[in-house]
C-alpha cells in the first residue's frame, strides 16, 4: 500500500488525558497533532467513533494494510481453508483418488498464496 496517511500511533484525546471541557474528541498523532475532531451524535457514540478511527489508523500502520484489504485477504483466506478442508475430507473418505490427491494439491498451493498474500 502506498498511502500518505499519518504514520505511527494514532489516539483520541480521552485516551492521552486531555482536558475535554465540552470539546468533542480529537483524532491525534502520538505528538499531540490533531488528525480529526469528531461530532454528532451521543457522547459515548461520539468517542467510540474516534476510538474506531484511530484504530483503523494505527491497523494500517502495523499491518501495511488498510482495513479493506485486510478484509479482502481475510475473505480470501476463509474461501482457501474452506475449499481445502473439503478437499481433505473427500480424499479422507474416498481412499486417495489419485485425482483428489492432486486436486488436494492444487488447494494446498493456492491456500499457501492466500496466506503469504495475508502476512504484512
Amino acid at each position: 500500500m502506498k498511502s500518505k496517511h499519518t504514520k505511527g500511533t494514532v489516539v483520541t484525546d480521552s485516551i492521552k488525558g486531555y482536558p475535554r471541557g465540552g470539546n468533542p474528541p480529537k483524532v491525534c498523532n502520538s505528538t499531540g497533532g490533531l488528525i480529526c475532531e469528531m461530532g454528532g451524535g451521543e457522547i459515548e457514540e461520539v468517542e467510540a467513533n474516534a476510538q474506531l478511527v484511530a484504530d483503523a489508523f494505527n491497523v494500517t500502520n502495523e499491518t501495511n494494510k488498510t482495513p479493506r484489504e485486510l478484509q479482502k485477504s481475510h475473505d480470501e483466506l476463509l474461501k482457501r481453508l474452506d475449499m481445502l478442508s473439503d478437499f481433505a475430507n473427500k480424499v479422507i473418505q474416498h481412499n486417495s483418488d489419485p485425482s483428489d490427491i492432486l486436486m488436494l494439491k492444487l488447494e494446498v498451493n493456492k491456500s499457501n498464496r492466500a496466506i503469504k498474500n495475508a502476512k504484512p
